[in-house]
């Protein structure tokens, strides 16, 4: 049992839990949240569970060729029709990217790859995360093949981050395996070569 004291809730076992009260009735559909503190305030429950959504791409049409590295440029934001961006968007720095909140986040990838020769033969695409700012590991390895001269083929992969601080989790894509004559594609009218960063609670 409970009882009332002025603008205040305390439990009556032992006085340790006590709840301010806010000063106004609220809106409707809201619900009372409490600061950790003690202190309760009227909030509006999102709609959605799913507060960032936004998709980027290689927009270039050829690059990387018998390079293995980090993809650091040629990035764009998706601006398809169709496309509508939820929330803020990620940023990225030589191909660092930096999330806008923490949470815990889907990310779904995909890239394009142009084997020049049948010597050429396999390629990988590696999504690295950093926890510290720094020293990256990877965290999901795709790799794909082409079996003869100037075949297509594609990287795809996912991966479930916890980005617990946004100072120093971090994401990065790197090509590994490129033969001299194997290139990672892009567009800038398509999703070609790209990623979907979809945050689906918290952290």
């Amino acid at each position: 049992m409970s009882k009332i004291i002025a603008n205040q809730i305390q439990h009556t076992a032992n006085g340790a839990a006590e709840f301010t009260l806010p000063t106004s009735d609220g809106s409707s559909g809201q619900v009372l949240q409490t600061d950790g503190s003690g202190n309760l305030s009227w909030v509006t429950l999102s709609s959605s569970p799913i507060t960032q959504i936004s998709t980027y791409r290689i927009n270039t049409g050829e690059m990387m060729e018998g390079t293995s590295g980090v993809i650091s440029s040629n990035w764009e934001e998706s601006d398809e029709p169709g496309h509508d961006r939820t929330g803020t968007a990620l940023t990225h720095s030589s191909g660092v990217w930096t999330f806008p909140t923490t949470g815990k986040y889907l990310i779904i990838f995909s890239f394009a790859i142009f084997f020049g020769t049948a010597d050429d033969f396999d390629a990988n695409i590696a999504l690295e995360v950093t926890t510290d700012g720094s020293n990256f590991n990877i965290n999901t390895l795709a790799r794909t093949s082409g079996d003869m001269n100037g075949s297509f083929s594609t990287c795809s992969g996912n991966a479930f981050l916890d980005i617990a601080n946004v100072s120093t989790h971090k994401m990065r894509f790197t090509t590994g395996s490129f033969a001299g004559n194997t290139r990672l594609r892009g567009h800038d009218d398509e999703n070609m070569s790209y990623f979907t960063a979809i945050r689906v609670g918290d952290t």
